[in-house]
């Protein structure tokens, strides 16, 4: 048996960028990742050692719902496209440690010429793929002038870090300027974007402004990553070819990565043990990871995760009664007996939280927060029935869970457990089970009827510690699926926004996280583990602790130690 809670072995790391005085007219520079020195001999060295050689195989549940890099919002495309494409930034893991450092990729560097204008100045001698019509021409800043002006239009989930950007100019070959109409403290966060949306820079001419054109992965997505996407076989897998041309020479390491549909766990378990997958990107459940590592001699990879469960996000519509009610909503938060929960679904692990979770810069611990905080965030069901009798609810009221039951088990038993929960407390719940396409109209949509609720899968913050305050309680929020509407914590959000200073945004922050516990925006749970797989021999494969940056770098320095596979 092993058990290799974090593989996290990078190399080198770049330094943290800097910006720079608007009196330094030098951007600043940052070096890129670097590769380990790869011996050329394929055999008969320590597995520690660098080697290129060898397919990895990916399983991944899904095709995506579109082959539109920038919109790669949660869906299965994200994984690919984060090896294909490169970004502006990226956040990566310090070895063995949950910290991040951030690191440039296509950009050679950046600053502030003053507080509302940025500077970037692009990597030369960054070449797209030998594909028509970019014929291996090399990325100008007219690429990232584009790429961010359909970031902005297409990208829903990150359009609303983008609205005090007023400009975006190639100023040079290599430079674009991004002008603000104020102050914009999270402006390179909003670059970085998160693991699912991320600022992946496309060529202008494949499919220029209309969004319906992608259709063809292989002809279609050309960039400047480690990888070059060479077929798709719908509903079976993708394949895609080691890039001869990447930035950094030593890099890749696998000549091939094929990502692999495995739409169920039943059906990954059984590739797993027969060695037809090398690498889950699909997160294991927590039965199946022990099952695997007390059976196996499968790496059973446990990392801290930003997601929340994966799919019990409860929401309360806070637009009308009951759920306008602070003393109602701060009831429906004590009823719910978190340890029962991560002991019934998550082989008791879990870390009870806030707004944000662990990797997440600005992140604090749900009991840190205040005593309030963790008052609404303790079990207590009978404080839990006086605050409905102080609300007016002496003999409760009924209500219902929305939610599909398209996500496999056990998320609808999960809802179930909590409506029993509620129920117990006087907030009696059923569990409406609805067509998904109905679902995405409503919940996802925060277009549920008041007085309700709304059940979605966890999120994935990425790194952006602004999405995590503003996107889901701010009501401009683009996932205020709670349909928060409270000035006080809108306030607080613009301050931190056009905040530049680290102390205040850290202070604007914490306030942000203890306000929306105590008033119980909706209900806080915990944050999980992710469990991975990966087959003895696969070395050097990051664990990225709150997936905080692009998949694909899980995989850009890694390879087969074992010599068999290569």
């Amino acid at each position: 048996m092993r058990r290799f809670p974090i593989i996290a072995l990078l190399l080198v790391l770049s330094l943290i960028v800097a910006a720079c005085s608007s009196d330094d007219a030098t951007p600043t520079k940052v070096p890129a990742a670097a590769a380990a020195t790869a011996t050329p001999t394929a055999t008969e060295v320590p597995p520690d050692v660098p080697q290129h050689g060898g397919t990895l195989r990916i399983a991944t549940q899904v095709d995506p719902r579109e082959w539109n890099p920038i919109y790669s919002h949660f869906s299965g495309e994200g994984l690919a496209a984060s090896l294909v494409y490169n970004t502006p930034f990226a956040q990566r893991t310090t070895a063995g440690t949950c910290d991040t450092q951030l690191e440039t990729r296509a950009l050679e560097g950046w600053r502030w010429i003053d507080d509302t204008h940025a500077e970037f100045t692009l990597r030369e001698g960054m070449f797209f793929h030998d594909k028509p019509p970019v014929n291996g021409r090399e990325m100008v800043a007219d690429d990232m002038v584009y790429s961010l002006e359909r970031m902005r239009e297409w990208n829903n989930f990150q359009k609303p870090l983008f609205q005090p950007i007023t400009g975006i100019e190639a100023t040079g070959k290599y430079t674009v300027v991004i002008s603000l109409s104020e102050p914009f403290g999270g402006l390179i966060e909003a670059l970085i974007g998160g693991a699912g949306d991320q600022l992946f820079l496309m060529p202008r001419e494949v499919v220029g402004d209309d969004r319906t054109l992608w259709v063809d992965p292989e002809t279609q997505w050309i960039g400047t990553g480690p990888y070059m996407f060479t077929e798709w076989q719908p509903g079976v897998k993708w394949i895609l070819d080691r890039n001869p041309n990447y930035y950094i020479p030593e890099l890749p390491y696998f000549d091939r990565i094929e990502v692999i549909i495995v739409p169920d766990s039943n059906t990954l378990e059984a590739k797993l043990r027969a060695g037809e997958i090398d690498f889950s990107a699909t997160t294991l459940s927590v039965a199946l990871g022990a099952k695997l590592e007390a059976e196996t001699d499968i790496n059973v990879i446990r990392c801290p995760s930003s997601n929340e469960g994966f799919w019990n996000v409860i929401f309360m519509n806070n637009a009308g009664p009951p759920f306008d009610d602070v003393r109602v909503r701060q009831a429906a938060s004590m009823a719910i007996d978190r340890q029962a929960l991560k002991d019934l679904f998550m082989g008791g692990t879990g870390l009870d939280k806030g707004i944000l979770a662990p990797g997440i810069e600005g992140y604090i611990p749900a009991t840190e927060l205040s005593d309030l905080s963790t008052e609404v965030l303790t079990y207590n069901p009978e404080r839990a029935k006086e605050l409905m009798a102080e609300a007016g609810y002496p003999d409760g009221f009924d209500t219902q869970i929305n939610y599909t039951g398209t996500y496999p088990f056990p998320a609808v038993s999960f809802a179930e457990a909590e409506a029993d929960m509620l129920t117990k407390v006087g907030i009696r719940t059923k569990v409406n089970l609805m067509e998904r396409a109905r679902w995405l109209q409503t919940v996802v949509q925060a277009d549920y009827p008041i007085g309700e609720m709304g059940m979605s899968s966890g999120f994935l913050y990425g790194a952006e510690t602004g999405m995590g305050l503003n996107q889901f309680y701010s009501e401009a929020g683009s996932s205020n699926r709670s349909i928060v509407k409270d000035p006080e914590y809108d306030a607080l959000y613009l301050a931190y926004r056009r905040a530049t200073d680290p102390t205040l945004r850290n202070e604007l922050s914490r306030d942000m996280q203890v306000m929306a516990v105590e008033k119980a925006y909706r209900i806080f749970l915990f944050s999980t583990e992710r469990i991975l797989a990966a087959q003895p021999g696969l070395s050097n494969v990051l664990c990225c602790p709150a997936q905080t940056t692009s998949t694909g770098i899980l995989f850009e320095n890694a390879w087969w130690g074992d010599a068999s596979k290569r």
